[in-house]
């Protein structure tokens, strides 16, 4: 029978609420965990506005993603989310995984215990943007 372990952790090994859904998945560090920023909602539910957060040093950086095929949708992908960092914690309770350049060959390549040491809240120092923009809606004219 072949292995069906995924590389690098699980959203439910990573995550706070256990999904099956990403049982044997493969780890994917693909154009579409690629950013210059990422946003979260901030503020009161009936007037939340769009607070950004990008990394003064990379202009694009790499969040952690997997993915697995699927009979329904083809290949179906998720990003790895941890708790948030100081700069984050007070609009969102949890951030993407981000990984340092130095650290895409272990997300890949490594074994489940050694990726599963890169979940973890960002430690460098990261641009905060608050804006009046809605979240919902796209930015202010």
């Amino acid at each position: 029978m072949p292995d069906k372990r995924m590389r690098g952790p699980s959203a439910h090994q990573t995550g706070p609420s256990p999904s099956h859904t990403w049982v044997g998945v493969h780890v994917n560090a693909s154009p579409a965990g690629t950013m210059t920023r990422f946003a979260e909602a901030d503020g009161e539910k009936v007037a939340r506005t769009r607070t950004s957060f990008s990394l003064p040093y990379e202009p694009i950086f790499v969040a952690a993603g997997i993915w697995r095929d699927t009979d329904e949708w083809g290949p179906a992908y998720s990003m790895v989310m941890t708790e948030a960092c100081i700069h984050v914690a007070d609009v969102h309770d949890r951030m993407p995984v981000i990984l340092r350049r130095s650290e895409w060959t272990d997300w890949l390549h490594a074994p489940h215990e050694a990726a599963g040491l890169l979940c973890r809240p960002f430690q460098d120092l990261m641009v905060v943007e608050r804006t009046c923009d809605p979240w919902v809606g796209g930015p202010s004219a």
